[in-house]
């Protein structure tokens, strides 16, 4: 999965009103032309979580992007 600094999502998020949810984010994001990869790892963010800010949402995909790399490798954190 791509990084958040990777999809430049401050570029597809500029304007975006905050507090928003997932939904909210993605919709935003393909409005403003969010390529489908950004949409597909945006949707990855959990459903519920109100974000504040598009560094939320970057802490949260990396978050999820490391989760996701530990579950691959079979590696685990203690």
């Amino acid at each position: 999965m791509a990084t958040a600094e990777s999809m430049n999502l401050e570029t597809h998020l500029k304007n975006m009103k905050f507090p928003a949810k997932r939904e909210e984010v993605v919709n935003f994001a393909r409005q403003q032309g969010a390529s489908e990869q950004v949409c597909n790892a945006l949707r990855q963010l959990p459903a519920q979580q109100q974000f504040n800010s598009v560094s939320e949402i970057n802490k949260a995909l990396n978050a999820e992007s490391g989760d996701h790399n530990k579950a691959q490798s079979g590696k685990r954190e203690f």
